[in-house]
């Protein structure tokens, strides 16, 4: 069975994914799980003759989101006779019939689940790159959860073993938002459940933002997960699979996965007395110095993950002077990023921010 979840997705684009499945010689079922955009509904449905279009349930406690999708296509799966479960973003532009292929061909070789990773732009995936990742890292330095390359991958597929055990969590179960993906990651390695991580040459192309502002819901909604997972859950040394991969297109190495003008008006705004207090007490003083003088170069890799490990161990997601603080921190580490190391090329982005996860592992969070 494959299913893909879609908001406000382009229709088209949704429709050309459901199509491209149900032609899959060892897809028996495919499904379109919707959220709440009635638009985006319609137009899907008029263009979906034949194809299963459902709506998402209500199952977690949080923000309903994306994990009322993914929980939502568990059930439906679990209803059914279908041996293997796998899951699509509804934006993919280079979605092919091969992602099913590969993804069969992990599970066929006995791995509980398979993970897609893929080229992207040295921009893209701040959230995974720049929280997730080397959150993990420093969690769980040791495991195959420290050197997963895509932790949100939005494709992914199970066998009904290990689809029916992950499901029945209760940290997935109530992770009704954008943190799904995370506590999924978590859960199957908690489980004890082999990893397949394939690598799927031609990329991922797929709707990117504007600022980075347009990430505060997402980057919060992560964090919280994450902390559920570190205090909830241990992980299992699991089998893990990581395929080589290859350098990506010239395409992709042009691509600019946000507007960093737009983004730096995010450490425009000043910040209130009580969250500049929090600043002060929970955060070393030179950061405080530099977000009100916008001196991005002091959010190297050293000092991020000592901000990080605040965050991962103090921070309070339905605080409004966390989520402040926090995603100004944040932005201001991706700016970086993006000023001091992305210019000198996609090669030399994409080791430093392998370089980054090292360092995360040699400096544990116990």
């Amino acid at each position: 069975m494959v299913v893909v979840p879609f908001l406000a997705e382009d229709p088209e684009l949704v429709v050309r994914t459901l199509e491209l499945a149900a032609t899959h010689p060892r897809v028996s079922e495919v499904v379109g799980i919707h959220g709440d955009d009635p638009e985006t509904v319609r137009a899907v449905k008029a263009l979906a003759s034949g194809l299963r279009i459902i709506p998402q349930r209500r199952i977690g406690r949080l923000r309903a989101g994306k994990g009322d999708a993914i929980n939502t296509g568990f059930d439906y799966f679990l209803r059914s006779k279908c041996d293997r479960l796998h899951f699509y973003d509804a934006d993919i532009k280079t979605f092919e019939m091969s992602w099913i292929d590969q993804a069969e061909s992990g599970l066929d070789l006995g791995f509980d689940t398979v993970r897609h990773f893929y080229p992207r732009a040295a921009t893209d995936g701040m959230v995974t790159a720049m929280l997730v990742r080397p959150a993990l890292a420093m969690r769980w330095p040791y495991t195959a959860l420290a050197r997963l390359k895509q932790p949100l991958s939005g494709e992914i597929a199970f066998t009904r073993r290990s689809a029916t055990a992950i499901a029945s969590e209760r940290l997935v179960r109530e992770q009704s938002d954008w943190g799904i993906d995370t506590a999924i990651t978590g859960i199957t390695a908690h489980l004890g459940f082999s990893i397949y991580e394939n690598y799927v040459v031609a990329g991922k192309d797929h709707q990117l933002y504007g600022s980075l502002a347009e990430l505060k819901t997402m980057f919060w909604e992560c964090l919280g997960a994450l902390q559920l997972l570190m205090r909830d859950s241990e992980p299992q040394q699991v089998a893990h699979h990581t395929d080589s991969h290859s350098p990506p297109t010239l395409d992709l190495l042009n691509v600019v996965a946000f507007d960093a003008p737009a983004s730096e008006k995010i450490l425009q705004k000043p910040l209130t007395a009580s969250q500049r207090e929090l600043l002060r007490t929970q955060f070393k003083p030179e950061y405080a110095e530099a977000l009100n003088k916008k001196q991005l170069e002091t959010f190297d890799t050293t000092r991020w993950l000592d901000i990080l490990r605040v965050l991962i161990t103090r921070a309070v997601p339905s605080d409004l002077d966390w989520q402040t603080v926090a995603f100004q921190l944040w932005v201001a580490r991706v700016l970086h990023f993006n000023a001091f190391e992305v210019e000198k090329g996609y090669t030399h982005a994409i080791e430093y921010i392998e370089a980054m996860i090292t360092k995360a592992m040699l400096n544990p969070v116990n």
